[in-house]
């Protein structure tokens, strides 16, 4: 059977203009089979046109085309159905036909003789030599031979500029590690660690991220606290307790950030907002991934807490192997829109919901943005996959990530394991997510620049 994403095909009646889809079960440049129903064998004799879609591989777009001179005989009678052949000499059929035939055949045969690297090269031209994770292996064998430093030295001017502004940074604190590390260490010290293991993990030389070398802890204004797509990750109380107290000492902003919740965890979030409110007596931002929860602030908490949009709900197409699909330089302005950036929702949202401010990541375009909400900007990594079930607990605990399960009782054996791709690819599997990375936004300045006096003055690391 031939796929119906590569060829379809629907039978239009003479006089009525009805049409019916055929799924087409064997193709060749004279003719092809399908199959019909007894209740649709009138067709066979009432048909007046075909329309023909193929798809070609090279240009990743199709090709429609109308046939009208062809025959139709029967070739095999079964209990249920019946198979048909429509047989044509029309010459742009056949054109057709043939070129599909040839990479169609040309797939299947890499398909069973190459891997996937391979059948990635001669399909996309992505390159054989960046399949390979090393990138970690070549930090470490530099490791030795210069010592890491960041923030800006006395007298030193670190000043990153923003377009026309000065920027406000931040940090995403979003796993238990980083809240121990946090708790434990001097902020000087934490964010040279911070930056060091960040930059590590995207495959820099830290001598050539230079502006993040000069950033100083003194720049670093806001703590995003909590994870946006696990809500297992989201801190204990002891833990949120003593982050928001010593933010305070530091003189940070600190951000609670919520993953989308289970219904059944609602009335542990609502005792946790509680308890920042009236025990710690704070009122910090909320980074909000579920409209349901949205709901939940605007009827308890409307005004105890101002909300901005998490990057869950800041939707859209970006993905690091985008890259490599065919056709998609062409379409690029249109994967780069998102429903998030319309004004109409925003000011919806701002004037129904109390929202302040939306999410953009660093995926490597720069979309046209809404007006009617400032934007925060994550960076260097970018959401591209999140399930609600975590298949990095299904590949661990069942050899396979297609066995999915909830985070309940779940051991958080993220936190110790991640999943590795190709360097080339930038990306990795963390928590319960695809997360692809911009390394260039690390190493440019300039690009830095770009995002944010066409967006943003607030920059927020997610290493």
């Amino acid at each position: 059977m031939i796929p119906y994403a590569i060829f379809s095909c629907r039978l239009r009646r003479r006089g009525s203009g009805e049409d019916l889809e055929i799924r087409a079960l064997e193709l060749s440049p004279a003719s092809f089979t399908f199959r019909l129903g007894r209740k649709d064998a009138a067709w066979i004799g009432q048909t007046e046109s075909c329309e023909l879609d193929f798809y070609s591989y090279e240009a990743a777009d199709y090709k429609t085309m109308t046939l009208r001179d062809f025959t139709i005989s029967e070739e095999e009678e079964e209990a249920y159905w019946t198979v048909y052949r429509l047989t044509t000499e029309n010459a742009e059929y056949r054109e057709l036909s043939s070129k599909l035939c040839g990479e169609y055949g040309r797939y299947i045969r890499l398909k069973l003789e190459e891997d996937e690297s391979e059948i990635s090269r001669q399909l996309t031209g992505y390159s054989v030599d960046e399949d390979i994770c090393e990138h970690d292996a070549e930090i470490e064998r530099g490791a030795e031979d210069a010592p890491y430093e960041s923030g800006g030295k006395d007298g030193e001017d670190n000043f990153i500029c923003l377009g026309s502004a000065e920027a406000e940074f931040g940090l995403c604190l979003d796993q238990s590690m980083l809240y121990r590390e946090f708790a434990e260490k001097s902020f000087g010290d934490f964010w040279k660690w911070y930056a060091k293991e960040g930059l590590r993990g995207c495959g820099i030389d830290r001598s050539s991220a230079s502006w993040v070398s000069r950033l100083s802890a003194d720049r670093i204004r806001y703590l995003y606290i909590g994870n946006a797509f696990c809500p297992a990750l989201f801190p204990s109380k002891e833990e949120l307790k003593a982050m928001l107290l010593k933010a305070g000492q530091l003189g940070k902003i600190p951000v609670l950030v919520f993953a989308p919740l289970p219904e059944e965890n609602y009335r542990h979030i609502s005792e946790v907002l509680d308890y920042v409110k009236d025990d710690l007596n704070l009122q910090p931002e909320l980074v909000i991934n579920d409209y349901g929860m949205m709901r939940l602030i605007r009827e308890r908490y409307r005004e105890s807490f101002p909300v901005s949009l998490g990057i869950l709900l800041a939707k859209r197409r970006k993905d690091t192997r985008l890259v490599w699909k065919n056709g998609f330089a062409e379409g690029r302005e249109e994967a780069a829109g998102s429903s998030a950036d319309d004004d109409v929702l925003q000011s919806f949202l701002r004037d129904h919901y109390g929202v302040r401010r939306s999410a953009l990541e660093s995926c490597g375009y720069l979309p046209e943005i809404g007006k009617n909400l400032p934007y925060t900007l994550f960076l260097p990594f970018y959401q591209m996959n999140t399930s609600v079930s975590c298949g990095l607990r299904g590949l661990m605990e069942y050899g396979d990530r297609g066995k999915q399960t909830g985070s309940r009782g779940c051991g958080k054996i993220c936190l110790s394991t991640q999943i590795e791709y190709p360097a080339g690819l930038q990306m990795k599997g963390k928590y319960n997510s695809l997360l692809g990375y911009t390394k260039e936004i690390l190493e440019d300045e300039q690009m830095l620049s770009r995002y944010a006096e066409a967006i943003t003055d607030r920059c927020i690391f997610n290493f």
